[in-house]
């Protein structure tokens, strides 16, 4: 038990396992191979934030507007899908939105040298707004079908896209992680993060 507690990633995991247990007590049509594989899927997107999260917090610093830069993104692809441009170029367009809005956020940061709780607050609501703005408060709708088949149940309740996810996305999301943990670890740019200190700022 003291090392249950002590544990803290062991603790969440328990903990996790406890309420899925409850909600299948409760609903036992919530047991099946389409909700793992959902719940196991939009894990991985937590995955990928946490290792850019890891990077920031490594400076004693704290970024709070990755919701709303991660919202930025996906509007990003259903705008540029209904504008008829193809998955590739979606992604890249939402790729490049992230990564001004990144970049907006550092020189804010560094360039401007507001503390990153502040900047970040505030950037969160800028984003949050220029997504209203953006889509004029509306659903995002007329996506193309092929787009949609994507999370339609195929075979015993999976979709194409959760089999993709579990196959795909799971092994990359395996492979960043690792990688991620060893750049921290052993390469000369993690060191070089660590020793950045509030004072940079």
């Amino acid at each position: 038990m003291k090392t249950l507690l002590k544990n803290r990633e062991l603790s969440a995991f328990f903990a996790i396992v406890a309420l899925f247990v409850v909600l299948v007590a409760l609903n036992p049509a919530y047991f099946s191979l389409q909700t793992l594989a959902m719940i196991f899927a939009s894990s991985q997107i937590l995955c990928l934030l946490a290792l850019g999260a890891t990077l920031v917090m490594l400076t004693r610093n704290i970024d709070v507007s990755v919701g709303s830069t991660v919202g930025l993104c996906a509007i990003a692809v259903g705008v540029a899908l209904n504008n008829g441009y193809g998955l590739a170029t979606a992604i890249a367009f939402a790729l490049a939105i992230g990564a001004l809005a990144g970049a907006f956020n550092g020189l804010l940061v560094v360039g401007l040298r507001i503390p990153a709780i502040v900047a970040t607050l505030g950037t969160l609501g800028l984003y949050r707004g220029v997504m209203l703005l953006w889509t004029g408060g509306k659903w995002i709708e007329g996506l193309p079908d092929s787009l949609k088949s994507l999370s339609e149940p195929a075979f015993i309740g999976v979709s194409p896209l959760t089999v993709f996810n579990m196959k795909r996305k799971a092994s990359s999301t395996y492979c960043a992680i690792v990688i991620g943990n060893r750049c921290c670890k052993l390469s000369l740019f993690s060191r070089y993060i660590s020793s950045i200190n509030c004072k940079s700022f």
